[in-house]
């Protein structure tokens, strides 16, 4: 519901109900920010990821995501997708991820150092190292 062009939300999904919703003044966020328009602001930062342009903005990054997407700019750098990112850490022996769980149970490196890795992770998960109970244990 909209009332005198502030956005009113009935309830959250909770059901609980809540105030308004805060609604950015697009122009005086770019004047703040040393821009003379909203879209010559997110097109000045647009090389940059969005964490950073957000702190620049003072808004946050998801709504940078948004008014990229308006303006059609692209994401700042493409990610690699997660099979290139696994065959770029299986090439390389050196990288300081192997021998770790994470290189096995993320990145899915079956060498001999992240199957050990993970191999020491899952025990200590499963099988806790018990203590010896101590003189305050026993109650003494």
């Amino acid at each position: 519901m909209v009332t005198s062009g502030v956005t009113l939300r009935a309830s959250n999904p909770g059901g609980i109900p809540c105030g308004p919703v805060p609604r950015h003044d697009r122009d005086a966020l770019a004047r703040a920010a040393g821009h003379e328009t909203w879209q010559d602001a997110v097109r000045a930062t647009a090389d940059l990821a969005q964490q950073e342009a957000a702190k620049i903005l003072g808004i946050s990054h998801p709504t940078v995501r948004v008014w990229r997407k308006e303006l059609g700019l692209d994401v700042a750098t493409a990610r690699p997708d997660a099979a290139q990112r696994r065959a770029e850490f299986a090439a390389d022996p050196a990288d300081p991820r192997h021998g770790t769980a994470n290189g096995y149970r993320n990145l899915g490196c079956r060498c001999e150092r992240c199957t050990q890795a993970w191999t020491d992770y899952s025990r200590t998960r499963t099988h806790p190292v018990i203590k010896e109970p101590t003189r305050r244990d026993q109650g003494s």
